[in-house]
């Protein structure tokens, strides 16, 4: 039966052709994956380091763009400083010259022969106070600006709002304080003129040599007495006037602008005569013609006549 039996290498096809799918695929195994062709390994890798590059290069330019923006700003601010420093000094010595220049007005009142140089310092000091002001305003704004400037940037603008606010800096240029420290020495020359028109004053004080004495109030009888000046306001709308015969003194009595006398006894004091200021004629003017708004008058009929009656203003200067 040799013919019959089976041959091996039959049997061993059969079984392996007989064996079921599913006996022969065993699970696979992580080392069982495929490996990425050397090609692909490469690719991969320049990909990966070009991300990362990409992003480290990003985040370089932002920070290089916030960094020079910060160095901007900073380069700002520290210039705003230097022109802010100048600007306070200006403002400091606004506000001394001022008060000082308001102190000599003061005590100028009633010490100067022409009281327009008290009028101009006046004047002056009306308009620097008025730049003073403005400067102090400005720079009131300038630091909330840099109040402003110094609350840090967003890195998300990129620097943007840094170098907006440099600018904004830089165009402060402190203008209003230029133009106070401008008016300062003119402030300082007027204050000037009125303390030399007072120590011209206090000179006349002490060469003034003309007295008057006022001696009474009355009217006709007081003058005809010819004893000295006579108080009469009350004939002339109560304007206060002092009066002299001609004869009796009126012709010594002098009428410069800017002569210093001294009355003694009534409206005692000294007085800077301010020239005559009407000549009336009693047969056409009455009371009502007399100037007015004077400290006190002086009033004598010129040679005697009652045709040309002088009115001299003197106001009071101590």
């Amino acid at each position: 039966m040799q013919g019959d039996r089976p041959d091996r290498r039959d049997v061993r096809h059969t079984s392996e052709v007989d064996t079921p799918e599913t006996e022969q695929m065993d699970v696979l195994e992580p080392t069982d994956v495929p490996e990425p062709h050397p090609a692909n390994r490469r690719r991969l890798a320049i990909i990966a380091a070009a991300v990362v590059v990409a992003l480290v290069g990003g985040g370089l330019a932002v920070w290089g763009a916030v960094s020079s923006s910060q160095q901007t700003l900073s380069a700002a601010e520290s210039s705003f400083l230097d022109r802010r420093e100048l600007a306070v000094a200006i403002i400091e010595d606004a506000r001394d010259t001022v008060a000082e220049a308001s102190e000599v007005h003061a005590d100028s009142e009633g010490r100067v022969l022409d009281d327009a140089v008290r009028v101009a310092l006046a004047d002056g000091i009306g308009e620097v106070e008025d730049l003073l002001a403005a400067a102090e305003s400005e720079l009131a704004s300038a630091d909330e600006v840099l109040e402003n400037a110094r609350a840090g940037i967003n890195v998300l603008a990129l620097g943007a709002d840094a170098r907006a606010t440099a600018t904004s800096l830089d165009d402060i240029r402190f203008s209003a304080a230029a133009d106070l420290g401008e008016a300062l020495p003119g402030l300082e020359e007027l204050m000037a003129a009125v303390e030399a028109a007072v120590d011209e004053w206090e000179q006349r004080q002490v060469q003034s040599s003309y007295t008057k004495h006022v001696v009474a109030t009355g009217w006709y009888p007081e003058l005809d007495r010819c004893e000295g000046a006579v108080d009469i306001s009350a004939h002339y709308l109560d304007i206060p006037t002092i009066a002299e015969h001609w004869s009796c003194g009126g012709n010594s009595f002098p009428d410069e602008p800017g002569t210093v006398i001294t009355l003694t006894g009534q409206h005692a004091g000294l007085y800077r005569v301010e020239g005559i200021k009407a000549m009336l004629n009693i047969d056409i003017h009455d009371a009502g013609d007399i100037p007015t708004g004077y400290d006190l008058l002086y009033q004598t009929c010129q040679d005697g006549w009652s045709t040309s009656m002088s009115f001299t203003a003197l106001t009071k200067i101590g």
